[in-house]
């Protein structure tokens, strides 16, 4: 099994694992200082403008983040296309609805195998191959509801391209979190961006349940690379699953037989970068990250 490789910087030698202390300058610290003073005046200013109104889409809103200054809108939709018109200065605003945008934070369950259509024309010589996109497809699980899109179950879909066909394959990722959240019907133990609605309360005899290696942590949905014949799931830490390429079934826990690992790792990077000097193109350069119970240096170590 490939292992992994330390980089070994020439110059200088020493440098083979970097070791990164944080300090604050006090220059930095004025300077923080006067950038939070700035953005508190500009809140302050700001709060005596009117409200501005929000987009509902189905009697829910779109987003917390409200829209350009309007005092009123009345929408209706007319031949396919949604119209607002902006009561003020009597000025009509028509647009056209991004159809299924609303579909990307709403839980898709659907999975299929290699379903095939015909485009309407052929795709150009170069679209050729698959294309595999990495995404969150489920919202809840039981009578928990994840509050941070980011948190959600993680979903892959690969598409092949080859002239006008086209195959899809959908599949929802069975990982270690989605299975052990399925045996209890409920968002089971993990570490989140944003606790779950109704939140989740570990045992009294454990209070880091969410952490490894108690929870499996493996919601690794954010990237995916080729190394030989195995695809691999990654996400901004050490965790990386095998992933069938046909199938896009999860095959388990990718494991590295190596030391570079210490026992609180805490850090890696989802999105390495390829070793310009391969010839095979299937070699990566990325990190991860290690710290000390009782020490405040972080290690970072770069690997291939």
């Amino acid at each position: 099994r490939q292992r992994f490789v330390a980089l070994k910087w020439s110059t200088p030698p020493s440098m083979t694992h970097l070791r990164v202390r944080p300090r604050v300058s006090w220059a930095t610290t004025w300077l923080l200082l006067v950038v939070v003073a700035a953005t508190v005046w500009s809140r302050l200013r700001l709060s005596d403008r009117p409200p501005r109104d929000i987009l509902f889409v189905g009697g829910q809103p779109l987003s917390h983040h409200r829209c350009r200054p309007r005092r009123a809108a009345a929408v209706g939709v007319q031949g396919g296309v949604r119209r607002a018109a902006a009561v003020e200065g009597e000025a009509a605003v028509g647009y056209e609805e991004d159809v299924g945008y609303n579909l990307l934070f709403e839980t898709a369950e659907e999975e299929f195998g290699d379903r095939r259509l015909t485009a309407s024309r052929p795709f150009p010589p170069y679209v050729k191959g698959s294309f595999v996109i990495p995404s969150i497809g489920q919202f809840e699980m039981g009578d928990r509801r994840f509050v941070g899109f980011l948190d959600c179950f993680g979903k892959l879909q690969k598409f092949e391209i080859d002239g006008d066909q086209v195959s899809a394959t959908y599949r929802i990722m069975a990982t270690g979190f989605y299975n052990e959240s399925q045996k209890t019907n409920t968002i089971g133990p993990g570490l989140l961006f944003f606790e779950t609605d109704p939140p989740r309360a570990p045992p009294w005899y454990n209070p880091i349940a969410n952490m490894p290696p108690f929870a499996p942590n493996d919601n690794t949905y954010v990237n995916t690379i080729c190394v030989g014949d195995r695809m691999l799931a990654l996400t901004d830490s050490y965790a990386m699953l095998v992933i069938d390429p046909k199938t896009l079934r999860v095959l388990g826990n990718n494991a590295w037989e190596d030391d570079l690992q210490d026992l609180v790792c805490y850090t890696g990077s989802a999105h390495p970068l390829p070793d310009p000097r391969s010839r095979s193109g299937d070699d990566w350069i990325d990190f991860i990250g290690n710290t000390g119970f009782l020490s405040e240096e972080s290690t970072l170590r770069i690997f291939k």
